[in-house]
């Protein structure tokens, strides 16, 4: 371990000797960095991606068996790993945008967590070979599990974020001292929502060694009410941290949000999740976490005003019914997974709002809202009914593909809560004729009743609140215009 160490340090000098040559400091800001800057960034970000998918037994969800969760029970490792995960969305922001906060936190916690990883080099692979969910066929866990890929993968990711913790210290001109005991709370303060957002969903159980099974979510319990409270105080804490910052600090915000939502959706889709298309991203809080993102990147008025109100209101609901997936504890990993994600997707719709990024809403927002509610409706009423249709086809969960006799996918999926009649009736049993009210397509698809009403339930859904808020958020008389600061660096 001591020689792992000696060589993240002579790696730290080495590469910073590179940069400092390399880069003379009198071309900073010039466009061959600013090149150099995205590249480093895009590479990293995207190997980032692909290490998610590859198995890996310390974020497989499989560890949730209460049997395996003793040889996942490594405290430190997975407080390393929590900041690893935090580095992914900070070090491309303070890279790209001058903001003490964020440069504060790579070079206080980026060259500690890129040590911890160097010293615990073996741990990861050992992890890496043990991962019980594998992507598809054997043939694929024999590549992805061996050390001939994942060793020369992990370093050089390691050291793709080691050039831009270094990048950063050598372009930022920035006095990170502490001015008091108040500045230092507010960096505290920022710090732990960004360790919350990144968290991934294995972190708590592995980090107890408990999945918290006396602690139980259900809708309307003390644990819900609590939640509910923590959603409302983050939405208030980051609408008066940044109501009266600049348009780029409140780009910058809802990016991280959002990109923290990327990535719990990546950490979530793992192994033999693959082949769940229940886990595809066609549930309305899936689809958000891929959408949020898409939409505060391209700035347009009509995507943003989706997320504000369609997603934003698909999540609450979501908090208010509860159907948490995972076991009873509160650290199941998807229960965790169910947390932040809702959480994240309502703060991101409501910062939307509060910080009068689109405000105020025109009633022309409402039929944009309504027009790419029914493109994503009719989508996934398509696709779900062709799901369930193969799945009926076969009558049991698992379909094996002629394609590969290895791969087996599980068709059963109940998008919008709008197919599976003994999903919906656990929570409303009144509502299972709407499930058996329905007109056959052929012998094994067809439309059902529910499908009718959860369109038109949601539609009127949209309609209400958006008037409320419209009436509650009035706004600036100005268009939203947070897209301008992605181009600063």
């Amino acid at each position: 371990m001591i020689f792992r160490l000696l060589g993240g340090c002579a790696a730290i000098g080495i590469i910073g000797l590179i940069l400092h040559y390399a880069v003379p400091a009198d071309t900073q800001g010039s466009p061959r960095q600013k090149r150099l800057d995205t590249i480093l960034t895009f590479c990293m970000v995207l190997m980032a991606f692909i290490n998610i998918y590859l198995p890996d037994l310390w974020g497989d969800r499989l560890s949730d068996l209460p049997e395996l969760l003793w040889l996942v029970h490594k405290p430190f490792f997975s407080v390393v790993r929590l900041f690893s995960a935090a580095m992914i969305v900070t070090l491309p922001i303070a890279l790209h945008y001058h903001r003490k906060t964020f440069t504060r936190f790579v070079v206080f916690f980026g060259f500690p967590t890129f040590l911890a990883n160097c010293m615990l080099a073996n741990q990861y692979m050992y992890y890496y070979q043990k991962a019980i969910s594998c992507p598809l066929t054997e043939l694929s866990r024999a590549f992805t599990t061996s050390l001939g890929l994942r060793i020369p993968f992990f370093i050089v990711l390691e050291l793709l974020q080691l050039c831009m913790i270094l990048r950063v210290v050598q372009t930022r001109r920035i006095d990170l001292r502490f001015t008091g005991l108040a500045d230092a709370g507010k960096f505290l303060l920022f710090a732990l929502p960004l360790l919350f957002v990144n968290m991934p969903i294995t972190f708590p159980s592995q980090f107890t060694g408990t999945f918290c099974s006396s602690i139980v979510i259900k809708s309307c319990n003390v644990v819900n009410f609590v939640w509910m409270a923590v959603i409302v105080l983050l939405i208030i804490g980051y609408t008066l941290l940044f109501k009266n910052r600049s348009d780029e600090d409140k780009h910058i915000l809802l990016m991280v949000l959002s990109s923290s939502l990327l990535f719990q959706y990546a950490s979530f889709i793992q192994g033999s999740e693959f082949t769940m298309v229940q886990r595809f991203p066609f549930q309305l809080c899936n689809f958000a976490c891929i959408f949020l993102p898409i939409a505060i990147q391209a700035n347009k008025r009509p995507l943003l005003c989706f997320a504000a109100v369609a997603n934003a209101l698909g999540a609450i609901a979501a908090v208010i019914i509860c159907d948490t997936p995972g076991g009873d504890g509160i650290f199941y990993s998807l229960n965790v997974h169910y947390i932040i994600e809702h959480t994240g997707i309502i703060v991101v719709g409501f910062l939307l709002l509060t910080l009068e990024v689109i405000t105020p809403l025109q009633k022309k927002d409402l039929y944009s809202i309504l027009k790419i509610f029914n493109v994503y409706f009719f989508t996934v009423l398509v696709i779900g009914t062709v799901f369930n249709a193969v799945f009926a086809v076969h009558n049991y969960d698992l379909v094996v593909l002629s394609i590969d006799p290895f791969v087996s996918m599980d068709f059963h999926c109940n998008y919008l809560f709008m197919f599976l009649e003994d999903v919906v009736v656990d929570i409303a049993p009144g509502l299972a004729v709407l499930h058996q009210t329905y007109l056959p397509i052929g012998r094994y698809a067809r439309l059902q009743l529910s499908e009718l009403v959860m369109y038109v339930c949601f539609t009127i859904i949209c309609v209400g609140p958006f008037f409320f808020f419209r009436t509650l958020f009035k706004g600036n008389q100005r268009p939203a215009n947070i897209g301008d600061a992605g181009n600063a660096s």
